[in-house]
C-alpha cells in the first residue's frame, strides 16, 4: 500500500524517549488509488444493477480531499429506474454530485473511518454510499501497513531477513491535504542464514 499511495514521507522521530514513525499520504495520491482500484470499470463504480438493465446506479469522477480531521470523497452519481422498451431505456433518471466523509481513526492494526456523513447529495442514496466509505476506503489506507513495512525494509536490504516484531498504530489525522498515520514499530534483522 505504501508504494501504491506514493508515500510522501516516512520519518522516524523521537518524542519524550518514545520512537514513532509517520507516513503522510497526499490527497492526490489517495484519489489516484481510489480511482484506479475502486472505479476500475472504465472510471465507474457500479452500486446496483447494470446499465444494460435500465435500472442502475453508479459513481464516477472520484476526488478525495483531506481537511478538518476528515476524509471527504466527492463523486458524480448517475442513476436510472426504467425499463427497456424497443431497445431504449424509458423511465426516470438522476445525475448529481455527492460528497461523503468520515473521520480517520486507528483500531488495533488498521485505519478505519467513523462518523459517516453525507455532506452533499440526496439522502435516499445514503445506503448505497455508506458501505463504500466504511469498508472500501479503509482497505486502501492502511489495513496491511505491517506487511508493507516489512516488504519496504526487506527490499532495501535483500541480504537480510527482516522481521517486524512489534507494531502499533497510534493516530490517524486528516488535515491540510494529507492523511498522516503515526505508529510505533520494532524490527529484527539477521543474515537470513539457517
Amino acid at each position: 500500500m505504501i508504494a501504491t499511495f506514493a508515500v510522501v514521507a516516512l520519518n522516524i522521530i523521537a518524542a519524550n524517549d518514545v520512537a514513532a514513525a509517520t507516513i503522510s499520504l497526499h490527497q492526490d495520491a489517495v484519489t489516484s488509488s481510489v480511482a484506479r482500484r475502486l472505479f476500475a470499470d472504465r472510471g465507474k463504480r457500479m452500486l446496483t444493477g447494470s446499465v444494460a438493465s435500465c435500472t442502475y446506479a453508479y459513481l464516477e469522477n472520484p476526488a478525495v480531499s483531506l481537511r478538518d480531521g476528515r476524509l471527504f470523497l466527492r463523486m458524480h452519481v448517475v442513476g436510472q429506474a426504467g425499463v427497456n422498451m424497443r431497445g431504449s431505456c424509458v423511465g426516470g433518471g438522476d445525475a448529481f454530485y455527492t460528497t461523503v466523509s468520515g473521520q480517520p481513526y486507528v483500531s488495533a492494526e488498521s485505519v478505519g473511518l467513523r462518523d459517516f456523513r453525507l455532506d452533499e447529495g440526496r439522502e435516499m442514496y445514503r445506503g448505497l454510499l455508506e458501505p463504500l466509505l466504511r469498508q472500501q476506503i479503509p482497505a486502501l489506507i492502511g489495513l496491511n501497513l505491517r506487511d508493507e513495512l516489512t516488504k519496504l525494509f526487506q527490499s532495501h536490504a535483500p541480504e537480510l531477513k527482516v522481521t517486524l516484531t512489534q507494531f502499533q498504530l497510534q493516530e490517524a489525522l486528516a488535515r491540510d491535504g494529507f492523511l498522516t498515520v503515526r505508529f510505533d514499530f520494532s524490527l529484527i534483522a539477521n543474515d537470513g542464514k539457517p
